[in-house]
């Protein structure tokens, strides 16, 4: 479980050069008014061809937008992703994951 809620914002000045995930690893996303703390790689990310995916409330964590990750060396991989809690979808590119928060807006007249 990579939870950035907890994880990152416990370990301080920390520099990863590169991240493998497992094969049916959970991505733990930490979400604040919409917006998740990212976490930088100098290095590449390596996702699986399945991953589990839940929203977790960043109480202490620093929010910066909707990356999730960016890394120097690209992301490789492209999972189905299991959305197990939370309302967005998520993507991997390029150098880097993100998420869009997924809304319903309801308007009475």
């Amino acid at each position: 479980d990579w939870n950035g809620a907890v994880a990152l914002t416990a370990a301080g000045a920390l520099d990863a050069q590169n991240l493998t995930f497992a094969e049916g690893s959970l991505l733990s996303v930490p979400y604040a008014s919409g917006e998740t703390a990212a976490f930088a790689l100098t290095g590449g990310l390596t996702l699986p061809a399945a991953m589990d995916v839940r929203a977790v409330p960043a109480a202490g964590a620093a929010v910066s937008g909707t990356t999730v990750f960016t890394a120097a060396e690209g992301v490789t991989g492209s999972p189905a992703w299991n959305m197990l809690t939370g309302r967005f979808k998520i993507f991997a590119d390029g150098s880097r994951v993100w998420i869009v928060p997924k809304g319903t807006m309801l308007t009475l007249r």
